[in-house]
């Protein structure tokens, strides 16, 4: 099969790709506290409060 390529544009030359931008001490200092945040509402209030929803909707119910 024979493809004609006469009209499509030249690419663009190689480029390297960038280094990521590397955070400052602060910011990962601020990460590190959201995530452990994140972490322990992950398994100490988010679990009671979706009970107490559950109790909640349960004494709702009439049981």
């Amino acid at each position: 099969m024979f493809m004609d390529f006469r009209d499509q544009p030249v690419p663009p030359p190689w480029q390297p790709e960038p280094r990521p931008v590397r955070l400052t001490r602060q910011q990962e200092k601020r990460l590190g506290m959201v995530l452990l945040v994140n972490i322990v509402l992950l398994f100490g209030a988010a679990p009671l409060a979706g009970s107490s929803v559950v109790a909640a909707l349960l004494w709702m119910a009439g049981g």
